[in-house]
């Protein structure tokens, strides 16, 4: 193998370096340096061992495969010595500098070039672009950059932050459906309890009753009451006394009536009430009787046995009296025979109901059941 002898720059000393390796950095193996050899045409060939190609430097200076007494080993048992030195660690190359004494040997070092540097991607280039690259651009898997991963505190409170709303959604769908059941529940009860006839305009006297519901709708269960109830709607009581049969031609129900209001003056009943008449609308006061209904009457006011003002003034209290007309006379013996239960539907007042923000009269159909057996006789 052809080397050529030159002598470096640092500390001076001549060293081998193979022919092949010209023109490239190669390091000191006496002080690691690194040390620029010449062209292939600029190099010296060495000619000798006596060093006369190198004016002025000492030829024992030179070390070389071809000094005496080293030729006829390469032939002979290997020396504990190793014939090639490897370049040291480059991690220990500044050690080795800084080191006042350097072991060598007579061995000429044979100088390798630097390797050359791996091709990293720039610090400031995306993780996102480094894989968008192709592997083999990379000579080892270790030089593949990887993108920065965030600090492990910022993934736990991510991770914290995202249980939130499956939390929320485990506490608040029950709620919402039992919230929503609920509200159903309630205005299903609200709509079936409640009862058109319980909340009627009060009619003008001069204009006589508007229907917006039929005299004959159903009465709801709270609205009916029997004797000796009482039943209370709005500001007034009701408490029904007793059916009773006159001359066999007449029917009268007895209704006590209690005005509970504290400042108002109230009318129980007015005559428009029961006023039945051809071309006027049927009114929502009659008895009820499997046969036919009996409308019309006659109202009056009592207290304490005596004739008395339709007026109740707050606390006060009156007996009703409504009587059938003449026009029924022969249907009440049939009614006394007959033992049926019979239902006597009232209007009356029941105080003053708020109707966006103002307060009206308002009116509610009351039902008196009894049964005919029940019905007593005029004395």
């Amino acid at each position: 193998m052809e080397t050529v002898q030159i002598q470096c720059g640092s500390c001076g000393k001549v060293m081998a370096v193979q022919v092949e390796h010209l023109g490239a950095q190669v390091h000191c193996p006496h002080c690691q340096a690194i040390v620029q050899a010449p062209t292939e045409n600029n190099a010296p060939r060495a000619s000798g061992s006596d060093g006369a190609d190198y004016p002025g430097i000492d030829s024992r200076e030179i070390e070389s495969i071809f000094t005496p007494g080293q030729g006829d080993e390469l032939f002979e048992e290997p020396s504990d010595k190793p014939l090639v030195e490897l370049p040291p660690d480059p991690s220990s190359a500044e050690d080795s500098i800084e080191s006042p004494t350097l072991e060598t040997t007579s061995l000429p070092h044979l100088m390798l070039p630097l390797p050359a540097a791996p091709e990293l991607a720039p610090p400031w280039s995306s993780a996102t672009a480094a894989q968008d690259q192709p592997a083999d651009r990379f000579e080892d898997s270790a030089q593949l950059p990887t993108p920065e991963t965030p600090p492990t505190v910022v993934k736990v409170a991510a991770a914290k932050r995202s249980l939130l709303v499956p939390y929320l959604l485990i506490f608040l769908i029950p709620y919402a459906l039992i919230a929503t059941g609920v509200i159903a529940y309630l205005l299903y009860n609200q709509s079936k309890n409640y009862d058109p006839l319980e909340h009627l305009p009060d009619p003008k006297p001069k204009e006589g009753p508007r229907h917006k519901v039929k005299h004959d709708s159903p009465l709801s269960g709270k609205l009916k009451i029997r004797f000796a109830e009482s039943l209370r709607v709005g500001d007034m009581e009701m408490t029904p006394v007793k059916v009773e049969a006159v001359d066999d031609t007449e029917l009268a129900l007895y209704l006590r009536v209690r005005n509970l209001s504290t400042e108002y003056l109230i009318h129980p009943m007015s005559d428009e009430f029961l006023r039945y008449a051809k071309g006027r609308e049927l009114p929502y006061t009659y008895l009820d009787w499997s046969q036919k209904k009996l409308f019309g009457g006659f109202l009056q006011f009592f207290k304490d046995d005596e004739p008395t003002s339709a007026e109740l003034a707050p606390g006060q209290s009156a007996l009703v009296k409504i009587t059938t007309v003449s026009e029924f006379k022969n249907d009440v013996p049939k009614i006394l025979k007959s033992g049926e239960d019979l239902v006597w539907r009232v209007q009356v007042r029941r105080g003053f109901v708020d109707v966006r923000g103002k307060q009206i009269s308002a009116t509610t159909v009351i039902g008196v059941e009894f049964n005919a057996k029940s019905i007593q006789r005029a004395s």
